[in-house]
This record gives C-alpha cells, sequence and structure tokens, in this order.
C-alpha cells in the first residue's frame, strides 16, 4: 500500500482574517477534495461567493486518477482559481480546509 498524505484541519486562529471593511470587492472560494484510496480516485468542489457572502457559481469535477488527498486538495484549489478567473474575478481569498497542503503554500513564500 503506498503512503499518503494527511489533511489534518487548520485551527481558526490560524487564518488571517479580514475587517468587514476590507472585503469590500473581494471574492471567497471554499474549495475541498476527497479521496478514496481504495480506487486511487477522488473529485473536487468548489464555491464561488462575493464579499457578502452570495453564491456565484460552483463547480465540481471527479478525477479517476489521483495519488493521495493533499493532491485532490490543490486540484480543489486549482478548479477555484479556474473558476474565479473564467467568472472575471481579480481579488480572491481562497479557503481550503488542508492544513499539509496550507503550510506547503507556505514554505514556498520563505523560499
Amino acid at each position: 500500500m503506498a503512503p499518503t498524505a494527511s489533511c489534518e484541519r487548520p485551527t481558526k486562529g490560524s487564518l488571517p482574517s479580514l475587517e468587514e471593511d476590507e472585503m469590500e470587492g473581494w471574492h471567497k472560494c471554499n474549495v475541498d477534495g476527497a479521496f478514496s484510496a481504495a480506487d486511487n480516485a477522488g473529485a473536487v468542489g468548489v464555491i464561488l461567493r462575493d464579499h457578502d457572502g452570495r453564491f456565484l457559481a460552483g463547480r465540481v469535477a471527479w478525477h479517476e486518477r489521483s495519488s493521495d488527498a493533499m493532491m485532490m486538495e490543490a486540484l480543489a484549489c486549482q478548479e477555484g482559481l479556474l473558476l474565479a478567473r473564467q467568472r472575471g474575478v481579480a481579488k480572491i481569498r481562497l479557503e481550503t480546509d488542508c492544513l499539509g497542503l496550507l503550510k506547503l503554500w507556505e514554505s514556498l513564500d520563505e523560499q
């Protein structure tokens, strides 16, 4: 059996928050990925909302081949960014529940 990457949930305080007046013009994109080790397959889901929380668009995608849960979470982020670009969104706050992916992203900023 191949090892799989884990995706622990970040703690609530680990993410910077924006004040309500700073949210004007920003969009929020919630993403999530799911992985089945038995099938080496998964799916992603994306929801795009405006700064008032109103639904703008959503997308789901099935992936017949995947390596692990973190890959599915990364693909969900990619789908979210693609959806935002297709909708003409310039300011986006991408939210994932995968702590491992957040740490990887932050380590790239430090390089």
